[in-house]
Order: structure tokens, then sequence, then C-alpha cells
């Protein structure tokens, strides 16, 4: 990031899509009836999560000195970031569930969905050892 002006839009979209969500969940609790508005305020609160967590990153990148942190380190940030939060909740809803479908839900996000994310953190991985490679390449020809 350039300055702080730049990290300071994404902290305002973040807040933004906060308040937001908050609203929609809020109305689609207190008018029951709307499910498609819980959902909508959700979607959006995902959203404001993201903006939040690349702001963070881009303000630690900023503070320790890096002006411009590359787009494949706070994606492979991220991605850690959203990795770790996945599995515990996986293993606490493994852990913790009771009833018919006890652990289901922790169960398919360890089969199916960490795999995932770990082969968009291994792709990030080598897109980023190629553009190191290309600018090593430039700098000394």
């Amino acid at each position: 990031m350039k300055s702080m002006s730049n990290l300071m839009k994404y902290l305002i979209v973040a807040v933004t899509a906060t308040v937001i969500s908050m609203i929609c969940i809020l109305l689609g609790v207190v008018i029951s009836g709307f499910a498609l508005l819980g959902i909508a305020g959700l979607a959006v609160a995902v959203v404001a999560l993201s903006f939040y967590i690349i702001f963070l990153t881009a303000f630690i990148a900023n503070k320790y000195g890096k002006k411009k942190p590359s787009p494949c380190g706070v994606f492979a940030i991220v991605d850690i970031i959203l990795m770790l939060g996945t599995g515990i909740y996986a293993v606490y809803d493994i852990m913790t569930d009771v009833g018919w479908f006890a652990g289901l839900f922790g169960t398919l996000l360890l089969i199916y969905v960490l795999p995932c994310m770990l082969l968009l953190l291994i792709i990030d991985g080598i897109v980023a050892l190629i553009i190191w490679r290309k600018k090593r390449k430039q700098e000394f020809t």
C-alpha cells in the first residue's frame, strides 16, 4: 500500500459491510418471514470479514516497512488464516455435536473444504515462485 489512505478505504468498506450485515441479520430475525434477508446479511458479513483480513494484512505489511505487499503474499496469509479457522471449527464440531448428524458438518469441512483451500495455497505458492523467478531473471539481464 502506498499510503494510509488506501488502507483506510479497505477499513471503510469493511465497517460499512459490517453495519449492512448487522442490519440485514437483525431485520431477518425481527421479521422472521424474510429468511432471504438473513442469508443476504450473512453473505455481506463474509465480505466484511474478507476486507478486515485484507486490511489487517496490508496494515501489518505497511507497518513493518513494506510499502506494497505482494498480492500472492496477502492471499497466502488470508488463506492460512481461513484454513486455521476452518480446521479449528471442524474439529470443534466433530468433538461437541450430539444428535443424528453429530459432527457431519465438521467432517464435510475436513474432507472437502480444507483440501480445496490447501490446493489454492499450493497454486498460490507456484504462481509466487514463477513471478519471483521472472523478476530475478529480469534483474540479471
